[in-house]
């Protein structure tokens, strides 16, 4: 109890152990935001360069679907297009939340996040529907 009335003694007579200035208020909450901004942009750059590399890997599965659907019966092929024109128009709808991620500010992009990864698992979805079309025509020629 002492201790805690000295300590509120030297603040309340300016003690220089205990004086801040505003300048100096200032200046570490300048350095904090600095500090927090620095860090939500890496974060964010890391998540869109891991969501960007997503993509990549997804236009190399639609390639890859549309040469083995070449292959396909022409009554399957039908069914196999359509999959492949949903996932097609999935990656597309996460491509454009991708651009609006880069021009985002740092509160905004946390929102943009959930909406991404969300887009990421329904082409993820997308993609297994078509290429189970595809295991299903493949299993049927056998």
């Amino acid at each position: 109890m002492k201790v805690l009335s000295m300590v509120a003694i030297m603040i309340a007579f300016g003690s220089p152990a205990f004086a801040a200035t505003s300048e100096q208020v200032s200046k570490e909450a300048g350095e904090a935001v600095d500090a927090a901004t620095a860090y939500a942009n890496e974060s964010k750059d890391e998540f869109a360069r891991e969501m960007r590399a997503n993509l990549a890997d997804v236009e190399a599965d639609i390639s890859d679907l549309k040469n083995r659907a070449g292959a396909a019966a022409e009554d399957a092929r039908g069914r196999i297009d359509e999959r492949i024109a949903e996932l097609e128009k999935k990656r597309d709808a996460m491509k454009k939340r991708l651009d609006k991620l880069s021009n985002s500010s740092d509160r905004a992009w946390k929102r943009m996040k959930s909406g991404l990864e969300r887009a990421w698992s329904e082409v993820k979805v997308a993609y297994k529907k078509a290429s189970s079309e595809f295991e299903a025509e493949e299993a049927s020629k056998e």
